[in-house]
């Protein structure tokens, strides 16, 4: 964001709360408060999160009105300044609630599986090819620093690169395609030909290249998703973090099953990137055993619950998704009261199968199913709902009162349609529309066309 485009009042409020040497670069509204971004002298990126003062989440200082809160882990003297900024602003709380209430909504976004974040162009790349692609653009410009500019250039990256990491997961999530390709000839050459690449020196990290993506990155403006199957078991997780660290000025999403941050050593240290906006995770239901069914791996609803602690613990923004199957759908209420009682929303998405998936038709609720379990949500379950992504509008409440977000359209996943009903219905140019597994499931009885 252009600092000049901050509202003047608000922009000399923080400047005025900072330290001397600081200055205010982004002040903006975010899905469950607003976020705040400072530069020091060094240029370094310093993040904050602002929320009402009656949410039950971790906060550095807290007023009448207020929490405030660094997003990330801030230890000795760093500690000690947020606070001295914490109180200065809480000094005029009434005032920066006032100013931060005018701030326009959160933008949303319409691709990946994940609320928020900004409504850019998104570039995806894919590991091994990403990394050949680098190789090839060196051999024309000589260096890697020339070739990943070569590679922004010719992809039109200017928003956000999204790299997908392709370690296996230790999940077998039965909404995914991943755990029954595995054992298919096509993944087992692709497995083989992919460490083949590596061994040779044309590993995305071990080459140096991600090492100049971030560099790349970092002077053009573009922010970075980590995401995959799960990178968190990257034979080469130390150097991506590392590479991460280096570049403080560099926006950061995370996206991962993300279990891995049991480990409370690992959240802390992700919680120390500079300019971390997000860590986006699963969680199918609170009950552990039903989410450990959902996952197909014993122990992982435990995990991530633990891997929820630590990573609000940190200090990062946690944020939440559900795909609606029908065995999270029976715990849904529970789940969301779990999420709001912790000071987290969650995002409902509706099941859009990978291509190949043998039996998504089993997994399949439908609309009259979700229709009654939101309808009958408490008002505590309620507060725990972020966003519905992909849900036919004609199964949701009236009055729910949460945004709702059009599915993610991609050549890997199963085809979205519409019924011959829904050509009557007022909603459809706002609607996701049918997937073709629900339609085989369910045929189109349920919809309720609105006039």
């Amino acid at each position: 964001m252009d600092p000049s485009a901050l509202d003047p009042t608000l922009a000399s409020l923080w400047q005025r709360c900072l330290p001397p040497t600081w200055r205010v670069h982004d002040v903006r509204r975010g899905a469950s408060g607003w976020r705040a971004s400072c530069l020091d002298a060094q240029n370094a990126s310093h993040d904050f999160a602002i929320a009402r003062a009656s949410g039950d989440g971790p906060s550095m200082a807290r007023g009448e009105q207020l929490a405030l809160s660094h997003r990330g882990a801030a230890a000795g003297n760093d500690a000690e300044q947020y606070r001295a900024i914490f109180a200065k602003l809480l000094a005029h709380e009434t005032e920066l609630l006032a100013l931060l209430e005018r701030l326009p909504p959160a933008r949303r976004e319409t691709r990946g599986d994940a609320p928020g974040g900004s409504s850019r162009d998104v570039v995806m790349a894919r590991e091994h090819a990403l990394a050949l692609e680098l190789a090839s653009l060196r051999l024309a410009h000589g260096t890697l620093e020339r070739a990943a500019d070569a590679w922004a250039r010719r992809r039109n990256a200017s928003g956000e690169v999204m790299v997908y990491f392709e370690t296996r997961c230790k999940q077998a999530c039965e909404y995914c395609v991943e755990p029954t390709s595995r054992t298919s000839p096509t993944t087992r050459v692709l497995t083989v030909l992919r460490s083949g690449q590596d061994r040779i020196g044309l590993s995305l990290v071990r080459s140096g290249a991600w090492a100049a993506l971030l560099a790349a990155c970092e002077r053009r403006g573009i922010d970075v998703t980590i995401t995959g199957h799960d990178w968190l078991q990257h034979p080469d997780r130390d150097e991506i973090l590392a590479q991460l660290e280096a570049r403080p000025a560099v926006r950061k999403r995370i996206l991962s099953p993300s279990t891995e941050f049991a480990d409370e050593a690992l959240a802390t240290r992700v919680g120390r990137l500079h300019s971390l906006e997000v860590v986006s995770l699963s969680l199918q239901s609170c009950i552990p055993a039903v989410h450990d069914a959902c996952t197909g791996a014993p122990g992982s609803g435990i995990a991530v619950q633990l891997a929820v602690a630590n990573l609000q613990r940190a200090g990062i923004h946690v944020q939440l998704t559900m795909v609606l199957v029908r065995r999270a759908l029976g715990t849904l209420e529970a789940t969301l009261q779990w999420a709001s009682v912790r000071g987290l929303a969650m995002t409902l998405v509706a099941l859009t199968a990978d291509r190949g998936h043998p039996a998504p038709e089993a997994l399949q609720p439908s609309l009259a199913e979700i229709r009654d379990v939101l309808a009958n949500l408490s008002i505590e379950a309620r507060s725990g709902l972020e966003a519905l992504k992909g849900v036919p509008l004609c199964a949701i409440p009236t009055g729910l009162g949460v945004p709702v977000l059009r599915s993610h359209v991609s050549p890997e996943r199963e085809d979205v349609r519409f019924a011959r009903a829904c050509a009557r219905c007022s909603l459809r140019p706002d609607c996701s529309g049918l997937t073709a597994s629900y339609t085989r499931a369910w045929g189109e009885g349920e919809l309720r066309p609105v006039a």
